[in-house]
């Protein structure tokens, strides 16, 4: 029978881990990269029913850029981001996964973490449970380690129709144009929520769709899809809605302001770490 080892922390007795336990550690980390840009899709005439599929057609010139951060090895990743962006999707070619993200930048950094592996130096201490025989713990793989699990503001308020300045109280919006014309227009609507601990990565626990309008800043009296995202800060975790990946818009004519609506109620809440003493980048 193989051994066992239980840690606990010293002034509160929480449990570290147990090697009973399947633990993460950190696969890979880096900023996400371009992978390509994808299209919004539009109504083909305003007198076709837009619950019908066929109805919709794709731009003929994509332009929402997708950003990536991919694994050779993989089993079941889970993607901490410094910075923004809202994951929309996994792309498997040849064996490799790409985790997928819109509403980011090359400037996000991600922490990926995975199932410990008996993979990589074959010093320290490796812990395995029988039946089945199967790595669960490695010290030479940097341990996730959850320090916070932090909920979403609610909703803006409401001033007409379920129609709010911004999807989050207490938040502010991102008018960020259109990147003389390499990309659609950017709307984001954000809320910053103070944790302790220097510099941090968040991820989120379930992503919330929505609808946007931004006339007001130029955007063409048009609605668009919307999806939720969350990363760390130094300071901090910021919350945000973003256009989403291959989203629909559709005319809704002249506004006044720029809205959010359709926010659902039910909160995600963004785990997150530290990012002190984890190396970056790792490959």
């Amino acid at each position: 029978m193989p051994g066992k080892f239980v840690a606990y922390r010293q002034q509160d007795q929480q449990l570290l881990f147990d090697t009973d336990l399947i633990s993460y550690g950190l696969r890979k980390s880096g900023y996400l990269q371009f992978v390509g840009n994808w299209p919004q899709k539009y109504l083909r005439s305003a007198n076709l029913d837009p619950n019908n599929g066929a109805n919709w057609a794709d731009d003929t010139a994509p332009r929402e850029p997708i950003y990536g951060i991919s694994l050779s090895k993989w089993s079941s990743p889970i993607a901490f981001l410094v910075g923004d962006g809202s994951p929309c999707g996994e792309m498997l070619v040849d064996g490799q996964k790409t985790l997928l993200f819109v509403g980011a930048s090359t400037s996000t950094k991600a922490y990926v973490f995975d199932l410990m592996s008996d993979a990589g130096p074959i010093n320290g201490l490796k812990c395995f449970k029988e039946n089945p025989w199967e790595l669960t713990f490695n010290s030479a793989q940097a341990p996730l380690n959850i320090i916070a699990s932090v909920e979403a503001p609610p909703p803006g308020a409401i001033f007409a129709n379920d129609v709010r300045y911004t999807a989050y109280a207490g938040g502010y919006n991102q008018m960020i144009g259109n990147n003389g014309g390499a990309t659609y227009n950017q709307m984001k609507s954000c809320v910053d929520v103070p944790v302790t601990g220097g510099e941090l990565a968040a991820s989120i626990t379930f992503t919330r769709s929505a609808l946007c309008n931004g006339s007001a800043a130029g955007y063409g009296g048009l609605e668009y899809g919307c999806q939720e995202g969350a990363g760390g800060y130094v300071g901090g975790v910021r919350f945000i809605f973003t256009v989403a990946a291959a989203t629909t818009r559709t005319s809704v004519g002249s506004s006044p302001i720029n809205y959010w609506r359709a926010v659902p109620a039910l909160l995600p809440r963004a785990l997150v770490i530290r990012t002190s003493g984890l190396p970056f980048p790792l490959n």
